[in-house]
């Protein structure tokens, strides 16, 4: 009987210890408040982003405005003719 005690209290232990290392943060694995930290840093870059990314989306539009502006002008050149709006002297 007691050689089964024995037994069964060595079975346990092994299991207490099995469980207490599976319970265990291994090293490697960041604490909660670290892991807090990190999210909270990743989720400032990412409205840090967006807010560039917009910005950069207006900027594309205005550029865009400004190039479809000069392109009319330029067509509107293209077509006028400077010589047929005065009248040119004709005097030696």
């Amino acid at each position: 009987m007691h050689y089964i005690l024995i037994l069964q209290t060595s079975a346990l232990a092994r299991i207490l210890d099995a469980a207490r290392s599976s319970s265990t943060r291994p090293p490697n694995v960041a604490s909660a408040e670290k892991h807090k930290e990190h999210l909270n840093h990743l989720d400032a870059s990412r409205i840090s982003l967006a807010k560039a990314l917009n910005d950069t989306e207006g900027a594309i539009a205005s550029k865009q405005a400004e190039v479809t502006q000069l392109m009319e002008e330029l067509r509107q050149l293209e077509e006028s003719d400077p010589a047929a709006e005065h009248e040119l002297d004709a005097t030696p």
